[in-house]
């Protein structure tokens, strides 16, 4: 599975994160992982810790409680159509807002995923673009 993972930090802030991932197409599906809605959100609030707070450390006993809030967060919001610009064309995937963030899942070229995470007045307006090979260089 490929994956390309951008973190838009801001002010010692996560603010947005935004994930491709490749199409599943033609490949077994036993042991691929899969990004769930809770997953999202539990990763963008732990890299959120430790942008904020570099020594942060729980035990793990604290992990799986919150792990279990934010599963529960995000099982019960409602999903909702979103639109987002893509190269100047309209896409729609799947929004929720949970714990005061916005996860969006829009389907891309080739069947592919883009998987945003972040503050909702980003993802709001967000605008999203293929990346070139110009663009990957800077990284």
């Amino acid at each position: 599975m490929t994956a390309l993972e951008l973190v838009y930090e801001s002010d010692a802030r996560c603010q947005l994160t935004v994930k491709t991932v490749r199409s599943r197409e033609g490949l077994d599906p036993r042991g691929l992982p899969f990004d769930t809605t809770a997953d999202l959100l539990s990763n963008f609030l732990s890299r959120a810790d430790v942008v904020a707070d570099p020594e942060h450390a729980s035990d793990p006993a604290a992990r799986r409680e919150r792990y279990q809030r934010i599963q529960h967060a995000a099982g019960h919001a409602p999903s909702r159509p979103a639109t987002v610009s893509c190269d100047g064309a309209p896409a729609t995937g799947q929004r929720i807002d949970a714990l005061g963030l916005a996860v969006l899942e829009l389907p891309w070229h080739d069947g592919a995923t883009v998987l945003c995470v972040g503050v909702p007045e980003l993802v709001d307006r967000l605008v999203l673009h293929t990346a070139t090979a110009e663009d990957l260089s800077r990284f």
